[in-house]
C-alpha cells in the first residue's frame, strides 16, 4: 500500500520485468561500465521518488492540483534550469556553444525549433497523464517510451542492436509493458 492506494500486483511485477529487460539490453553492451550502472540505478530511484512525490502533490496540495500542465512544465523546466547551468559551466560546454552558434545552418535551427516542440508536447502529454493514472502507471509508460526511442534511433539515425542479449532485452522489457 502507497499512500493509502493499493498497488497493483501486475504493475509491480511489469516494472520487474521491464527493469530484467533493460539490465540484459545494458549488462550485454559493449560499453557497459560498473560506473554507468550506478548513475543508472541512481536515475532509475530519482525518477520514482520524483514520479511519486509529484503524484502525491497532485492528489493532495490543492495549488498543485488547480495547475494545468503547461504551468507544471514551466514550473518543471524552471527548477532543472539551475542544475542545467551548474553542469553547463563546471563542464566548460559554453566554450564549445557559443562557438557552435554560429556554425548552424538555417535546416539546423529548423531541427532545433523541433525538438523545442516536440520537447514541449513531451512534457506537457506526460503531466497531462500524470495528473490522470498512478506514479506507477505512469513510471511503467514512461519507460516504456524509451524503448520507442531505440527503436527509432535504429529507423532514423542507424544505431544498432548487435548481439542476442540485446535483442532479448528489449524484447523482455517490451513484453513488461
Amino acid at each position: 500500500i502507497t499512500r493509502g492506494v493499493k498497488v497493483n500486483t501486475e504493475v509491480v511485477l511489469s516494472e520487474v520485468v521491464i527493469v530484467l529487460g533493460a539490465t540484459l539490453y545494458g549488462g550485454s553492451s559493449a560499453t557497459f561500465t560498473w560506473v554507468g550502472l550506478c548513475w543508472m540505478l541512481i536515475n532509475g530511484a530519482a525518477q520514482v521518488g520524483y514520479g511519486v512525490v509529484l503524484k502525491r502533490e497532485m492528489d493532495t496540495n490543492p495549488d498543485v492540483k488547480a495547475m494545468k500542465k503547461y504551468t507544471m512544465s514551466l514550473y518543471n523546466n524552471l527548477m532543472g534550469l539551475p542544475l542545467v547551468l551548474l553542469i553547463f559551466f563546471v563542464q566548460g560546454e559554453y566554450v564549445s556553444v557559443f562557438q557552435g552558434l554560429s556554425n548552424v545552418t538555417l535546416s539546423g535551427w529548423v531541427v532545433i525549433l523541433l525538438s523545442c516542440i516536440f520537447g514541449f508536447l513531451i512534457s506537457t502529454s506526460g503531466f497531462g497523464l500524470q495528473q490522470l493514472v498512478s506514479a506507477t502507471t505512469f513510471i511503467v509508460i514512461n519507460n516504456l517510451a524509451k524503448f520507442v526511442n531505440i527503436t527509432l534511433g535504429m529507423l532514423f539515425l542507424n544505431e544498432k542492436i548487435s548481439g542476442v542479449a540485446e535483442w532479448g532485452g528489449c524484447i523482455v522489457a517490451f513484453a513488461g509493458g
